[in-house]
């Protein structure tokens, strides 16, 4: 692995030889909740803009909650299991 060209598979490689698979998991769920985090900023920017609030409405709110590090109906940590890319 060249350190200006790895992929994903040589870094998880790299990662999986010098931590625990519990450690690399940690990570993976921190990256991961940064980027949950995100998503559920930018839906929620989106709702404010919908036309009404039917129960389409209320389903995507309930489901930008699930994706919501910060709500208390945040359904993670994600990811579960350990990502490798084999």
């Amino acid at each position: 692995m060249n350190r200006k060209n790895g992929l994903p598979a040589d870094l998880m490689a790299h990662l999986l030889e010098h931590f625990t698979e519990e450690s690399v998991l940690g990570f993976q769920q921190a990256v991961a909740e940064k980027g949950m985090a995100e998503v559920a900023r930018s839906l929620s920017y989106e709702a404010e803009y919908m036309a009404s609030r039917d129960e389409f409405y209320e389903g995507y709110m309930a489901a930008t909650q699930k994706v919501d590090p910060e709500d208390v109906y945040y359904a993670g940590p994600y990811p579960s299991k350990i990502v490798t890319f084999k």
